[in-house]
Formats: C-alpha cells, structure tokens, sequence
C-alpha cells in the first residue's frame, strides 16, 4: 500500500516537472489584415464646349422719312399742256404753258412764270409721235437758268421760230434748234443752235456765229459751255467734222 503511494507521488513529481519545464505555447500572431485597394476613379471625360450661337443678324434700321409740302403753284389742268412744266432750280419759281382759245386768233399757247402770263404764240409745246414709247409726247423747250433768274423758251410765230429770252424777243429764223438752248454756267449768257436756209450756226446773245452744215457735239446737245464765256461744239462741214472752241469777251 505505501509502495503504491509512492509511486504514485513520484508520477504526480514527474507530471509536475514536465509540465513547469515545458514553456507555454506561443499564440500566433493576430493576422494582419490585407488593405482592401482603394479603387482608382476613371478620369471624367472632357467637358463637350457648348456650341457658340449665331447672333441673329440685326435688322437694318429703316430710315425716317421727314415729309414737308407747299403748294408752289395752281394750276388749270384743262388748259395745262402736258409735260411744259418746269421748277427753277432753286425750287422757287415756276413755268408752263397753257392753251388758249381766243375768236379772233384762234388757238394759242402762252407762257406762264410765277402766275404771270407772256406773249401768245402759234405754238410752244407740240405734240408728237414718240415711236419708243408707242404714243404721243409733248416737246418744247422751256427753261430757267442755273441762278434761277431768268427764263428761256423757243415759240414758233408763224412760219418763223424765235427764242424769248425773260420776255425779250430775239431774231426770227426758219429754224431754232430747241433742245440746243442753254445759259452759261453763270447765268449771264445764251446760246442756242439757229438755221437759215440749208445752214447752222450758233447765236449767242444774239450774236450768229460762222454757217456749218450741221452742228452737233458728242453728248447729244448742241453746245457744252467750259466756262461763262467759252464754249465748244462739232460741226459738219463736207466730210470734214471740226472741234469749234470759241471764246466771248464783254
């Protein structure tokens, strides 16, 4: 019994030893956790530029019209010609032909300037046939001189033509070209394209100039003043066409 006892004793000894002289288990270490990766953003696409508007044109500002009226003339259209009326340059003066009938001459036409009435006459305007337009025109001449001052027009009396310069009458030809009348550019002088017989010359301020067979210019008058007292003008004489300058001194 005391044996057993002792063995048993020198087991628990041995236990006791081996168990102090073993050391203690290690506990592994905690794992460390892995980072989970912080996802990289995509790069934001560049932003679309916004189209650039058309400006819308601007309308063009419409002009304003300031509209003033007088009343420069009155005139009875019954007895008016057509087409004679003529406005000085300075938009102060008037003139135009009317028709009277009278028992002892008979029809006649007449000038009128600022209301007052000039000599009567067998015919100042006349009509005829325009063959562009397809009808009957007016044609006279009847003009006022660049300072508005005076008046000129060719009246046929007659089987004469003359041409009345501010109610002066001048000498009596065949034939007076009417579209050839014209003042110089400072009013003082008067010229005009006169025929007798089978010739033409220029009078001016009465004065007949030398006798061509046709006298023309290039821009379809008659005679081109180049300055008060000179002017210039083509003539026909045979086949020979002449420049003819000619100068006037007072």
């Amino acid at each position: 019994m005391q044996s057993k006892l002792s063995i048993s004793i020198v087991t628990l000894a041995l236990l006791a030893v081996m168990v102090v002289g073993c050391p203690a288990p290690t506990p592994s270490p905690a794992p460390t956790p892995t980072p989970t990766p912080t996802p990289t953003p995509a790069p934001a696409p560049p932003p679309t530029p916004s189209p650039t508007p058309t400006p819308s044109p601007k309308p063009t500002p419409t002009p304003e019209r300031i509209v003033t009226e007088r009343v420069i003339v009155e005139i009875d259209r019954s007895s008016w010609i057509l087409g004679s009326l003529t406005v000085s340059p300075d938009s102060r003066r008037v003139a135009y032909v009317v028709k009277e009938d009278t028992a002892e001459e008979g029809s006649k036409q007449v000038v009128v300037v600022d209301g007052t009435k000039g000599k009567r006459y067998d015919t100042i305007f006349r009509e005829v046939w325009a063959r562009r337009q397809g009808r009957l025109i007016t044609k006279g001449s009847l003009i006022f001189s660049a300072d508005s001052q005076r008046v000129a027009y060719v009246a046929e009396d007659g089987s004469k033509q003359v041409v009345v310069v501010d109610g002066m009458e001048g000498k009596r030809y065949a034939a007076i070209e009417e579209d050839s009348i014209i003042f110089s550019p400072d009013s003082k002088r008067v010229a005009y394209v006169a025929t007798n017989g089978n010739k033409q010359f220029v009078v001016v301020d009465g004065m007949e100039g030398k006798q061509y067979d046709v006298i023309v210019t290039p821009s379809g008058g008659k005679i081109s003043f180049d300055s008060p007292d000179s002017f210039h003008y083509l003539a026909f004489e045979g086949d020979r066409v002449y420049l003819v300058e000619e100068s006037q001194m007072d």
